[in-house]
């Protein structure tokens, strides 16, 4: 059994940052200039004792960045921050002497441990107008064992001696509930955190850990006079801990599988402010077009009513009969309503049998065919209909769905948003 998933557990609370969920294996925030970063994550249970968080991360040198530990209103409990040049330290409190800071001798690297805070490993040195733009290492962060009396905590970068840091912490009598990672505003573009891992250690219990394994890729507008030039571009961000908020007049949001997948399930969760514009989800067999990949499976929002794509076979009158039609087929037995959270779920088979649920109900649907057929199923089995990748004449065996397509768009022009969570997808196929 083949099994991919994916949560969005952080929040976007900046402005205008731009994120992109899983871009080679990152979760990538991108300060856009200006707006900077502020980029928010709940933790399972409040960190004590000898708890701990870790993030391990690439930011982009010459910009100002900072890791805070929050409470519950959202106020930060200690800010380690990094700065222009790649140096590590503590925002301090007044137990911590003086200071607007603590040194902690801690500094990122680049291209393989050479010190980013050296000019003499760093082309172009460390003035600003001469340096030449580079990226961090990958390096871990881990913040521990919370000292509220004595204001401290422990931090450890990479594989070095853990660090004491007392007189860091700005509320030391108020417990850590949730994280943050911020780039402050910059009049330069290239703001820019890559988050590959985060992990949670609550004292006492099982370990957390959150990776990025696909890539919801944000597909680009396409120009006009090139196919599917109806495409604006999309944009992403994470929103309220648990939805891939996807905005845009009329666009494509893709996640490639690591294999195909020949007879599975998948289940995810929807909800859009805006019924009568289109939120679907479909599964494709990626054929290198934007929209044009094989559908086997859509459900999703539209009109003011839930509905699935399939797919029958119509006679040409131009080039005779045997091919394949899209259709609409319409689930009339729930109304969907604005912002509401549907969970949804469906099956296929490689034989082309499928099947569909909401809120763990079968969705019985009807219509009338383009041929003029009525239709009524409520069953995987759906006599006189095919699935695109069953007709043989316009295309070659299925292969297995290796792509996720998240379709969002207008039925009267204006930007729509459609939020995405809890997607799971599992099954048994070949690898690619």
């Amino acid at each position: 059994m083949n099994v991919s998933a994916q949560e969005f557990a952080w929040h976007a609370a900046d402005a205008g940052g731009l994120y992109e969920v899983g871009r080679d294996g990152y979760l990538v925030m991108d300060g856009n200039g200006l707006s900077g970063i502020e980029c928010r994550r709940r933790l399972s249970a409040a960190m004590a004792g000898d708890g701990a968080v870790a993030f391990r991360l690439r930011v982009v040198i010459g910009k100002r960045y900072a890791i805070r530990l929050l409470n519950d209103e959202g106020r930060a409990v200690a800010e380690c921050r990094i700065d222009e040049d790649g140096w590590i330290r503590f925002a301090a409190t007044p137990a911590g002497g003086s200071a607007a800071s603590l040194d902690t001798g801690r500094f990122l690297t680049w291209f393989r441990g050479r010190p980013a805070v050296d000019p003499a490993f760093v082309p172009g040195g460390l003035d600003p107008k001469t340096r030449k733009t580079i990226e961090s290492d990958e390096h871990r962060f881990e913040f521990a064992a919370i000292e509220g009396a004595a204001g401290a905590l422990t931090f450890t970068l990479d594989d070095q001696p853990a660090l004491r840091v007392p007189g860091c912490l700005l509320a030391p009598n108020e417990g850590v509930t949730a994280v943050a990672l911020i780039a402050e505003p910059s009049p330069e573009p290239g703001s820019r955190i890559r988050l590959r891992a985060f992990e949670e250690k609550p004292a006492g219990a099982p370990a957390v850990r959150e990776t990025f394994p696909l890539h919801w890729q944000p597909i680009p507008a396409i120009p006009r006079g090139y196919p599917d030039d109806n495409t604006h571009a999309a944009t992403t961000r994470p929103a309220d801990y648990r939805w891939l908020a996807c905005t845009g007049d009329y666009c494509w949001v893709k996640a490639r599988l690591p294999g195909k997948l020949t007879t599975g399930e998948i289940t995810f969760e929807m909800r859009t402010p805006d019924v009568e514009n289109e939120t679907c989800l479909e599964l494709h067999e990626d054929d290198a077009t934007v929209t044009q990949g094989t559908w086997p499976i859509k459900v999703g929002i539209l009109q003011g009513k839930f509905f699935a794509g399939f797919a029958s076979i119509v006679d040409s009158a131009v080039a005779g009969g045997g091919f394949w039609q899209s259709q609409q087929a319409w689930y009339p037995d729930l109304v969907p309503r604005p912002d509401t959270v549907y969970h949804v779920r469906m099956a296929w088979t490689a034989d082309g049998r499928y099947r569909w649920w909401v809120n763990d109900t079968p969705m019985r649907f009807s219509g009338v065919a383009k041929t003029g057929e009525a239709f009524s199923f409520p069953d995987l089995e759906i006599p006189g209909f095919a699935i695109p990748f069953t007709n043989a004449a316009v295309r070659p065996a299925f292969g297995g769905i290796d792509t996720i397509a998240l379709h969002y768009g207008y039925v009267t022009p204006s930007p729509h948003r459609a939020d995405y969570g809890r997607i799971r997808i599992q099954g048994t196929g070949l690898a690619n």
